[in-house]
């Protein structure tokens, strides 16, 4: 079973942009979306053709997908460690480990 997405409140993320299509020089407007589950499972999802106003729930529900943890948190390099964050992390992105 997959993430409940009940309003757009749901998705951490919306966005719209407008790239060519692959088989034409023609404009077209791509919205994407993503989700965050309880248990930190990260999920995508995009529908072409249309803005986000015009965005359904069911859309979204259809669309949406799991991202493989590969994928959301990279597995470090031979060599390398983790980072203790500082306590103010103000205007900073901090990753956390799997």
């Amino acid at each position: 079973m997959g993430i409940q997405i009940e309003s757009i409140q749901d998705l951490c993320s919306l966005c719209q942009d407008s790239g060519k299509n692959d088989a034409s020089d023609e404009k077209v407007v791509r919205t994407t979306f993503a989700a965050i589950d309880k248990d930190d499972n990260a999920y995508f999802g995009y529908k072409l053709g249309i803005t986000i106003s015009e965005l359904s729930m069911d859309d979204a529900r259809e669309c949406i997908k799991p991202l493989p943890d590969d994928e959301v948190y990279p597995q470090l390099l031979d060599g390398e460690g983790l980072t203790v964050a500082p306590e103010d992390v103000t205007g900073r992105y901090v990753k956390r480990p799997v």
